[in-house]
């Protein structure tokens, strides 16, 4: 076995000091780059929200950040205690989905007030934070429900029609939109097309479908259309409307699998397109920019095109 001499240990050892030392200031300078950002998710477990969360994660992971989505469980008080705890951390930027459009706004003031930057995902938040906030990202609810309302009340050439409205949960930025926006596209249309009740579904599929077989036990007949604020409530509508017989149309927003398939089938006459992955990625990309110092656009909306039997094979369903 040929041995090495003292000179040549000492030479080996210093050589492999410098690969650790360099190794270590490497990992180092990695670790130091990462930037850490809270998100602060309305919910974790309705469909939409478990595709947008983790493109927002796996996004900014691209781009340096380490997310951390803090789930709001749909409640107010959670989410504004989860930005009290991201501020105490001394996080590097927020991004929040807010559970409650104005409920928030205190919330986005204290962290403001720190100096940690905010990028609004999704949802809306209320006029009177904007003035906290460094960007928007996401659907523009009111655009799509208008385009929703103005399509239909084109395609009814001015007869009167009752619609029937199942809505997302209340005080959330998108529920408050969809319905003011369908409802001024069916204004500018069709004057005589009424929404003669709403309900909410709480982006539930089951509760849609109680509240719809309701809306049906209650107004029967009487009742042309259904308008849900998602693909999700809508197929819950679909099963009531299905168990009743009668021959009532849906139209609706938020396009899925599901919902595509019943707009193949006519069930459906149409929803809008929005994708969860254009959401989320659009999302990171604007807070990696804010935290790079970067001037971002204050609303920048993803596109949502409408979804019909006749460009359905062109806007697949995302999920």
């Amino acid at each position: 076995m040929k041995l090495v001499n003292r000179r040549n240990l000492a030479a080996l050892v210093a050589i492999a000091a410098v690969g650790v030392v360099a190794a270590s200031s490497i990992s180092g300078a990695s670790a130091a780059s990462t930037k850490k950002v809270c998100l602060l998710a309305n919910s974790t477990t309705s469909p939409y929200a478990a595709l947008l969360n983790p493109a927002i994660v796996q996004e900014g992971a691209k781009l340096g950040l380490s997310v951390q989505t803090l789930d709001g469980n749909s409640d107010i008080a959670t989410q504004a205690q989860q930005m009290d705890d991201c501020i105490a951390e001394k996080v590097a930027g927020v991004i929040v989905v807010p559970v409650d459009a104005k409920g928030i706004v205190p919330a986005l003031a204290r962290a403001a007030a720190a100096g940690i930057p905010i990028e609004n995902s999704n949802a809306e938040v209320d006029a009177s934070g904007l003035k906290y906030i460094k960007g928007f990202t996401g659907p523009g609810d009111y655009e799509m429900a208008l385009l929703a309302g103005k399509t239909l009340g084109t395609d009814l050439k001015g007869k009167a029609a009752n619609i029937a409205e199942i809505q997302g949960s209340a005080g959330y930025g998108p529920t408050i939109a969809r319905a003011a926006g369908f409802a001024a596209g069916l204004k500018a249309t069709d004057p005589k097309a009424t929404i003669i009740a709403q309900e909410d579904g709480n982006w539930v599929q089951q509760t849609a479908q109680t509240d719809a077989a309701a809306l049906i036990a209650k107004y029967g007949k009487k009742i042309n259309y259904f308008y849900c604020h998602d693909d999700t409530m809508c197929v819950g509508a679909a099963a009531a409307i299905k168990s009743s017989g009668l021959p009532i149309h849906i139209v609706s927003l938020t396009l899925n699998k599901q919902g595509a398939a019943l707009i193949k089938s006519g069930v459906f006459l149409f929803s809008v397109l929005q994708s969860p992955y254009t959401d989320g990625t659009l999302a990171a990309q604007t807070m990696a920019k804010i935290l790079a110092g970067k001037t971002v656009p204050k609303v920048q909306y993803i596109t949502t095109p409408l979804v019909t039997k006749a460009n359905l094979a062109k806007y697949p369903a995302p999920f």
